[in-house]
């Protein structure tokens, strides 16, 4: 019996979705290599992410105490890889070699930092929200620069998944509740989530034939 489905069916949906979109953009030729395997780290480490926290949700929460803390730290360290990806994507469409280098830099030393405050410090997901803010902010930042000073209407499906992935980060921290089982704070997330996800693959389509 599955202990919270809703929960439990959007996030595994959300897998589905991550592994199809990765799939997709690994068929399709790329003039940016390294940036398209930026984007499927994105893509695969937010599956995973989904993966492991609708795995907890379904099935070990209250049942099976230790596989749900592995679960949990599986799913706050994909978080963290997701992270990761934002900063080397925005890294790689920067374009100036030093600044590209620097965020690299910063990217790597974050993510070192937060893989021992989330295995041995503190769990809560907000932990991992506040980890991937900074990294989703700049790349939106860097988007809608390059969108007013291009005019390229690709990247606008960047700039909407983007906005949508920080509010349902918002949605799921205000703990909001239309139905307690099949629409609570957790599955609406999911839900804007899964349309962001879509949005940036659109994006992503384009962004991997970019050479800086």
């Amino acid at each position: 019996m599955i202990t919270e489905p809703a929960v439990c069916l959007t996030d595994y949906a959300l897998v589905i979705e991550s592994v199809v979109v990765a799939t997709l953009l690994l068929r399709k030729p790329a003039a940016n290599a390294r940036l398209r395997g930026w984007f499927v780290l994105f893509f695969l480490a937010l599956g995973l992410a989904a993966l492991a926290g609708g795995t907890s949700h379904g099935f070990l929460q209250d049942r099976h105490p230790q596989l749900d803390a592995i679960a949990w730290s599986v799913t706050l360290l994909a978080i963290g890889m997701v992270g990761l990806a934002g900063w080397n994507i925005a890294a790689t469409m920067i374009g100036e070699p030093r600044l590209a280098r620097l965020v690299a830099v910063v990217a790597m030393l974050s993510f070192a930092g937060y893989v021992p405050v989330v295995l041995f410090i503190d769990d809560r997901f907000l932990v991992a929200v506040l980890y991937y803010l900074p990294a989703t902010l700049f790349l939106l930042l860097l988007l809608l620069w390059r969108y007013i000073h291009t005019g390229h209407g690709w990247i606008l499906p960047g700039i909407a998944g983007l906005a949508l992935a920080l509010a349902g980060a918002a949605v799921q921290q205000s703990g909001i509740v239309i139905h307690p089982v099949w629409l609570d704070h957790n599955v609406l997330y999911h839900l804007i989530q899964a349309a962001a996800t879509l949005l940036i693959y659109a994006f992503a389509r384009f962004a991997v034939q970019y050479t800086g």
